[in-house]
């Protein structure tokens, strides 16, 4: 029930989806869901197996209702 629309996003997704501007507290639209940006933290290296992201949600919002 409290799951927000909210994200954070890495430097990369920033890059290509604002070019590079500020992205906090606007939204972006992930999967036909628009989430407002609330954080840019940097890009999390590939060789990470298993934290590996470029977008953080709350896991509630992130479940198809």
């Amino acid at each position: 029930d409290q799951a927000r629309p909210v994200a954070v996003i890495s430097r990369a997704t920033r890059e290509r989806s604002f070019a590079g501007g500020p992205a906090v507290g606007k939204s972006i639209e992930l999967d036909g869901q628009s989430f407002r940006v609330k954080g840019v933290v940097e890009d999390v290296s590939f060789a990470h197996d298993l934290a590996y992201a470029d977008v953080w949600v709350p896991i509630a919002s992130a479940i198809a209702p």
